[in-house]
């Protein structure tokens, strides 16, 4: 029997029609299985259905995992939703090193599940607390700095990674930013109103205002020489803001001032001059 040349050049076709298929649409598959993979793992979890290979799976993950579980469901669906969504305009862009983040976080948090069951691995057996993964990680970290440090070490870099994945890292460090400008401009101010030369140059301006009145009300009684100020006064230095919280504080300011109008800069230095302080950006 023979084949003619066209029914040989479309079986050759098969295998790239398939390839480009998969190139096409192989990510968008991907997603969909991710998501049904975390829609029908929660729906067993919570027995509202039942198979024998989602049961393998589910019980698989809760020995691994323990209650962490939960959370590497969450983390399957959340991948599959992006995977799914990433061509539309709409869906927020998201950044790829979170995923990797929330996977070290799966780890942190079951190991920190095992330390607050007490480090059980009977319930870890039993897919409790956070799982033989969980189990063995706090153990070796118990092992290596003991109870107390490795409980209060994975409640910080929990703590770090969720503050990361939320996204709440650059608002924190502006709170706080913000919270100390206010402190050193409050300190800046106190210093300023407590400084005695410039206490006494507004008593000195005060008295001679004073002089002056009096000078207008009465023009036929001329003052004498006494009552003049000293001259000494015309040889005072101006007064400087040379205290380094305040240059710090201002310099601050200047920054955040000029990034709310969408002008990224730093300040490099600074001059302080009689009256004034210039700034170098």
């Amino acid at each position: 029997m023979m084949t003619s040349k066209s029914d040989t050049n479309r079986e050759a076709s098969y295998p790239q029609g398939i390839l480009l298929v998969i190139k096409r649409f192989g990510q968008d598959l991907l997603g969909i299985l991710f998501i049904c993979i975390g829609v029908i793992s929660v729906l067993n979890a919570f027995n509202l259905t039942q198979g024998k290979l989602i049961d393998q799976w589910v019980e698989l993950i809760f020995r691994w995992f323990g209650l962490g579980a939960y959370f590497l469901i969450v983390i399957l669906t959340l991948t599959g939703v992006v995977i799914l969504l990433r061509h539309l305009e709409r869906f927020p862009r998201f950044d790829y090193t979170k995923l990797l983040i929330l996977e070290v976080l799966l780890f942190s948090f079951s190991a920190l599940l095992s330390v607050i069951g007490k480090f059980s691995v009977e319930r870890a057996n039993d897919g409790l607390d956070g799982g033989v993964i969980g189990w063995g990680t706090a153990r070796l970290l118990k092992n290596a700095i003991g109870d107390l440090p490795t409980y209060l070490l994975l409640v910080v870099i929990n703590v770090i990674l969720i503050i990361n994945v939320l996204g709440l890292y650059k608002k924190i460090v502006i709170y706080f930013d913000n919270m100390f400008t206010q402190i050193l401009s409050s300190d800046s101010e106190k210093l300023e109103t407590k400084d005695p030369a410039r206490e006494n140059k507004m008593v000195s301006d005060q008295v001679g205002t004073l002089q002056y009145e009096n000078y207008s009300d009465n023009s036929t009684t001329r003052l004498k020489s006494h009552d003049l100020p000293s001259l000494d006064l015309l040889l005072e230095n101006p007064t400087t803001l040379t205290d380094e919280s305040f240059i710090h504080a201002k310099a601050v300011q200047i920054e955040k001032t000029l990034e709310e109008f969408g002008i990224p800069v730093r300040v490099a230095g600074y001059r302080v001059g009689p009256t004034i302080i210039q700034y170098a950006i």
